[in-house]
This record gives C-alpha cells, structure tokens and sequence, in this order.
C-alpha cells in the first residue's frame, strides 16, 4: 500500500515564512512562493491544496504531498 508524506507551507507577503508550523529563519530573504513551489516540485512534492485566510488575505497555506520511499 502506498505511503505518503506531506508538508505545509504558510507563505506571509508572497514569500515562503513558516514549513510545517516552524518558522523560517530569515524568511523574508526567501524566493519568492512561485520559486519555492517549483523548487518543491523538483523534489518530488506535489501541490494538493491551497487555503486563503479570511482574516488576512495576504497569507496562504499550502499543502503538498509525496510518496514515502
């Protein structure tokens, strides 16, 4: 039976600024969320969903899965 993994992804100001809850040091250095998607993508990630919040519509969360070796 297949396994997956997943990963979240929260972006702030289209960067990428929190992976799995843990923010990211120095996020507003980041590429930019497109940059970061494809990077995902090369690394087997597959992008599932993507979810705006109400409060603030800036922010995004992403979430991708992949197949677990």
């Amino acid at each position: 039976m297949q396994k997956w993994e997943y990963l979240r992804v929260r972006e702030d100001w289209e960067r990428p600024r929190w992976v799995n809850q843990q923010e990211l040091p120095d996020w507003r250095k980041m590429p930019l969320i497109h940059t970061f998607i494809s990077d995902l993508g090369e690394q087997g990630w597959e992008l599932v969903s993507v979810v705006g919040h109400q409060k603030r519509e800036e922010i995004y969360d992403y979430l991708f899965k992949r197949a677990r070796p």
